[in-house]
């Protein structure tokens, strides 16, 4: 829970906000940020999104290469930089 507190302290000092994209971890990201005092206010979004079909929707994913295993995570990391930034 140490860590979570860490990142709401930190979203509510410097003011933005996180949203999140969850396959393996099935929320639990947003689950513990909003379980700290205050972490609600921190939150823009929280999805669990598992299938290839969504993912392509939803992030612009390749859904080829997602069935086949081959996506590399870090893609979506470096995804989510470029449109601003990424814990």
């Amino acid at each position: 829970m140490f860590v979570a507190a860490s990142i709401v302290e930190y979203l509510k000092r410097n003011r933005p906000v996180i949203a999140t994209a969850e396959s393996c971890t099935a929320a639990k990201i947003i689950t513990l940020l909003s379980e700290v005092d205050g972490g609600g206010a921190c939150i823009e979004s929280g999805d669990v999104v598992y299938s290839a079909e969504a993912k392509h929707r939803l992030f612009g994913h390749r859904i080829t290469a997602l069935k086949h295993k081959r996506y590399w995570r870090g893609c979506t990391i470096l995804k989510a930089v470029h449109r601003g930034w990424a814990i």
